[in-house]
């Protein structure tokens, strides 16, 4: 009798009033293997559910920190383009074209500060020479030549006659004499 309430109590099966035992004994094992497969089921269906907000929460912790770095580009990119002088809208092409300018610029001023470091040793070489030529004059009790002759030069004219045209000199600070590209006065 008990196993007859425990069987319709499932409400999956309803015995008539007059079911032998064995028959009752066999439905309630078969009922037994269906609930038993409909709690494998749910508990599948439940670990699917927690499984997945496990992964939307993953997404939305990466999407936090996609969203961060994105930021954190974005300020980069603008204090880039700031630095290379450039609106904030500017694109990538123009960022490279500009990038390419600035190293170009820094190329000729490392070029024009070897010039002028060029420049600055030949002017000290002169004004050693100079003032070595001085001494010179000096201890052979010489007086300093003369102001030199304008040095003249041939060059071909635009009729083709060759025709002298005097160079000046002047004296630097340092006393030496260098040529001039104007012409000498008189």
């Amino acid at each position: 009798m008990r196993l007859r309430v425990a069987i319709i109590a499932t409400d999956l099966a309803t015995p008539a009033q007059d079911e032998l035992l064995s028959t009752l004994s066999a439905t309630a094992a078969e009922l037994d293997e269906i609930i038993k497969h409909r709690e494998a089921a749910i508990h599948q269906a439940a670990g699917k559910v927690v499984e997945r907000e496990r992964q939307r929460q993953q997404r939305a912790a990466r999407e936090l920190q996609l969203v961060g770095a994105l930021e954190t580009a974005n300020n980069a990119a603008k204090s880039a383009l700031t630095d290379l002088l450039l609106s904030e809208d500017a694109g990538a092409p123009v960022a490279r074209a500009r990038i390419v300018e600035f190293e170009e610029l820094a190329s000729a001023k490392g070029r024009l500060t070897g010039a002028q470091t060029k420049e600055r040793r030949a002017q000290q070489a002169l004004f050693v020479l100079a003032t070595a030529a001085k001494a010179i004059w000096v201890g052979l009790g010489d007086a300093e030549p003369a102001e030199p002759a304008p040095i003249q030069r041939t060059y071909r004219g635009t009729s083709g006659s060759r025709r002298s045209r005097p160079t000046g000199t002047r004296v630097d600070a340092a006393g030496c004499r260098q040529r001039t590209r104007e012409p000498a006065r008189s």
